[in-house]
């Protein structure tokens, strides 16, 4: 599963920046405690939300 840093975030001396994936890899607490933060978000979440094209006409 992928997720998405919405802030910049530092985590075992890496740094992930706005808009980069966060492997699940560093662990399931740290991915939680970062979800619960706000601080990244499930990728397949955003996938999820439907397009609105009457925005851009």
């Amino acid at each position: 599963m992928a997720y998405i840093a919405t802030w910049n975030i530092r985590h075992n001396d890496k740094n992930y920046k706005i808009g980069e994936e966060v492997p699940a890899s560093i662990g399931k607490e740290a991915i939680q405690r970062l979800i619960d933060l706000g601080m990244v978000e499930d990728d397949k979440k955003n996938a999820a939300k439907p397009r609105d094209d009457k925005a851009t006409e």
